[in-house]
């Protein structure tokens, strides 16, 4: 999948990989918001409710996960950390407007 053996490369590329799925939860659950309740089946609309909640979920847990990052890149003193942290506390802005 990587092409590059360097294990700093790699962990960056699984950090960015972690904001491409809350980024894409975040898609995927406006999506399943805004549906037509009308139009659906009941089966179809319980579908949606059943992976709104497990996109939830998921969302939880890549956000614990930047904490986590966070935390130890600040424990570490890593230059790193300035840039992680806005990123991190612009999501927290983005997730409150939705909200």
């Amino acid at each position: 999948m990587m092409s590059t053996a360097d294990p700093i490369d790699r962990a960056i590329a699984l950090l960015r990989g972690v904001q491409t799925l809350l980024l894409e939860s975040r898609v995927v659950a406006r999506e399943l918001e805004t549906s037509s309740a009308a139009a659906l089946s009941q089966t179809a609309a319980a579908d949606r409710i059943i992976y709104g909640a497990v996109t939830a979920a998921l969302e939880g847990g890549l956000i614990n996960t930047l904490e986590r990052m966070t935390t130890v890149l600040r424990r570490f003193g890593r230059p790193a950390v300035m840039s992680a942290e806005v990123w991190f506390d612009r999501q927290a802005l983005t997730r409150r407007s939705v909200e």
